[in-house]
């Protein structure tokens, strides 16, 4: 299930300059401030993957960048003119954040103490359990490196997702004519199951390095540890 980034000699546009011509070197301290994935989903039905990333340095972040490992797997069957295979359909990613590298987003510069939110929607087609991984970055090269603050370690982590073979039901309210589709385990809601929140969007799930792991107010905790709501200054940067 890896996934390697293309060259990082690629060429950005028509142009012919290198996307990492102006990325400086060094480290950059950085937190994950939230790592989230539902860590139970349904066959077809569409959930967002969060990941959101604090500057806590004191220089400008020049490119940061979250690569994701495991939306797609390789089959192993012979002679395919492309052995890539999806699990996640990704029906949208980041906005604006596409880059030249496989599997790669970036939104852009990022200024001390700022916070910038990944958000993909995603729609899983592989039942079954499935791990994703994912690491925060700097820049798109290598040579700006992220590190998390005060432990000089990787920012990164990964969630565990099972996926029900069954499609989602549906019915058609009858007062509107809108299809509904049913939750993917009984009592979404009130007595929301693992992996969801009663309260505002999805509870944290998966296994990260990043902020201290505490549980937001209102949510029901997923498979295991996360982080709450970023409470840094300044706004998403690099949209």
């Amino acid at each position: 299930m890896a996934l390697a980034l293309s060259s990082p000699g690629l060429l950005a546009g028509c142009g012919g300059q290198r996307q990492d011509a102006h990325e400086p070197s060094g480290s950059f301290e950085v937190s994950v401030l939230r790592a989230s994935f539902p860590a139970s989903q349904a066959l077809a039905r569409q959930v967002p993957m969060t990941i959101r990333v604090r500057n806590d340095g004191t220089r400008t972040i020049p490119d940061l960048a979250v690569t994701v490992n495991a939306f797609t797997t390789r089959s192993q069957q012979p002679g395919l003119a492309d052995p890539t295979r999806p699990v996640w359909i990704v029906d949208q990613g980041p906005t604006g954040a596409e880059t030249a590298y496989t599997n790669t987003w970036a939104l852009g510069s990022l200024g001390p103490g700022q916070v910038s939110t990944f958000v993909w929607y995603v729609t899983p087609v592989v039942p079954g359990m499935h791990t994703v991984s994912y690491r925060v970055a700097a820049g798109l090269n290598g040579k700006a490196r992220a590190e998390l603050t005060g432990g000089g370690g990787a920012p990164a982590g990964s969630f565990t997702v099972n996926v029900a073979g069954a499609p989602p039901q549906s019915r058609v309210d009858p007062n509107t004519g809108r299809v509904i589709a049913s939750p993917p385990f009984p009592h979404a809601g009130t007595n929301a199951s693992p992996g969801y929140s009663s309260g505002s969007g999805y509870s944290t799930s998966g296994n990260y390095q990043g902020a201290n792991p505490q549980q937001p107010s209102g949510q029901q905790p997923g498979s295991g540890t996360g982080a709450q709501p970023d409470q840094g200054a300044g706004s998403a940067s690099g949209r």
